[in-house]
């Protein structure tokens, strides 16, 4: 009998160790659980939070490029729509002027013409053809003479105007030659700081 009793109670006793052991381990369990839940849960925020940073940080530079980008193309296109503009306000002023030079030179010739037929039929009539031919060679060296002042003139002013124009691309062309390389550095110093703060994550 006594036996008998002593059996019942290790059963009865290895039952209880039994379901304690049981109810400790689910709850060890469920605390694992729940701290590995609340590691991962702040562990992908803080991913979340390091990966808007950065992908904001690649946007602003990406733009910032983009801008810097668009700027040389509309520097370059200005650039170049102004030296078209100025190749043909050159080139109308150009035609302008060899057409005002041709309507002269038709005006003086004709006036030539008028006078050396005036005074030819003049001298003729009076009978002194001899000083009639010198007054005629007279007026035409004269006329001539004042043609290749003029036109010495005329060329002198065209020389002064192409010294100028290229003096105004020179300085034009050092211009945006500097600020191309402002830009440069600005980019340069920008990628220099995004390295170094890649750097000091990793």
């Amino acid at each position: 009998l006594i036996k008998l009793q002593a059996l019942v109670r290790c059963r009865h006793v290895r039952r209880r160790y039994a379901a304690t052991t049981q109810s400790a381990i689910a709850v060890q369990s469920l605390y694992r659980a729940a701290r590995a839940r609340e590691r991962f849960l702040t562990t992908k925020a803080l991913s979340i939070m390091i990966q808007s940073m950065i992908r904001g940080f690649l946007f602003r530079s990406r733009q910032k490029r983009y801008h810097s980008a668009c700027v040389v193309i509309q520097l370059s296109w200005r650039r170049r729509v102004a030296r078209n503009t100025l190749q043909r306000r050159l080139r109308l002023k150009h035609l302008y002027h060899a057409a005002r030079e041709v309507k002269a030179a038709r005006k003086i010739q004709n006036m030539y013409r008028k006078v050396r037929h005036h005074l030819i039929d003049r001298l003729y009539m009076e009978g002194q053809y001899n000083h009639a031919a010198r007054k005629i060679q007279a007026v035409y060296f004269r006329r001539k003479y004042l043609r290749a002042v003029r036109l010495s003139q005329v060329q002198h002013s065209r020389l002064r105007q192409l010294s100028a124009t290229k003096i105004q691309a020179c300085m034009r062309q050092r211009y945006h030659k500097t600020k191309y390389g402002r830009l440069v550095k600005a980019v340069v110093q920008i990628q220099s700081c995004w390295r170094a703060s890649l750097a000091r994550d990793l």
